[in-house]
């Protein structure tokens, strides 16, 4: 079995406004359906915002970094109230569900 990637951003949110909800719903809908994202997840608290995405491979990771509307969001991002963004990427070599133990 290959390796699956997971891939972890987080950011400093220091104002949001209407537009950018529909902004990340329209993101997680492109993620999902455009860049081989297998599930994501997303929560803030306190003004830090955490987004979790499980990837089949690195290309995929690469094409939702060089998506056009990815792009325009994260520069559109760092003009209003996104701070400190940091992505972290690793593999899953095992992972856990309720059916039992799985390693790749």
């Amino acid at each position: 079995e290959e390796a699956m990637f997971v891939v972890i951003s987080r950011a400093t949110v220091d104002q949001r406004d209407a537009d950018d909800a529909a902004t990340a719903a329209h993101l997680r809908d492109l993620t999902l359906t455009r860049c081989g994202c297998l599930d994501f997840a997303a929560c803030e608290q306190d003004g830090l915002e955490i987004a979790v995405s499980y990837r089949p491979d690195q290309q995929a990771i690469l094409a939702w970094r060089e998506d056009p509307a990815h792009r325009a969001a994260q520069q559109k991002g760092a003009q209003h109230g996104y701070n400190g963004n940091r992505v972290e990427v690793a593999a899953i070599c095992r992972y856990y569900s309720g059916a039992g133990r799985h390693a790749s």
